[in-house]
């Protein structure tokens, strides 16, 4: 269970950086990026709470 949430949250900073990234670069991989590592965590949050 732990390590799900340690995978979320590192997914999430992970977003959150290419988030900037898109800002400030505008490249249209670190948008997608952002969405694909947005996903994970909802992903992980989902797999913890059906084995809980």
């Amino acid at each position: 269970m732990a390590a799900l949430s340690v995978v979320a949250a590192a997914m999430a900073i992970g977003a959150g950086f290419n988030g900037a990234s898109f800002l400030d670069f505008g490249r249209a991989l670190s948008s997608l990026l952002m969405s694909l590592l947005a996903l994970g965590p909802l992903a992980c949050y989902l797999v913890r709470s059906h084995l809980l």
